[in-house]
């Protein structure tokens, strides 16, 4: 099966990734590790935006996205 990747697609996976990196710049290498930005694997285009936008605006704002874990006296268990 070949699967064809738009490129609509493929620039909001990289955008995503730009700002992830730019968070993490941001607010510290683990900043994102129990942050919640959508479904695990999106199913649409918007999914993708919306989890961008997110990140965009923590930035700008400089307030960060909730970071803590789900159980924090374990917080290597990840739900």
């Amino acid at each position: 099966m070949v699967r064809v990747v738009s490129s609509a697609w493929q620039e909001s996976i990289e955008q995503m990734i730009q700002a992830k990196q730019e968070y993490r710049e941001k607010f510290g290498a683990g900043a994102l590790d129990y942050v919640i930005l959508g479904e695990p694997i999106p199913e649409k285009l918007t999914d993708l935006s919306d989890a961008t936008k997110k990140l965009r605006d923590a930035i700008r704002t400089g307030v960060p996205l909730d970071n803590t874990p789900p159980n924090p006296d374990m917080p290597e268990i990840i739900y």
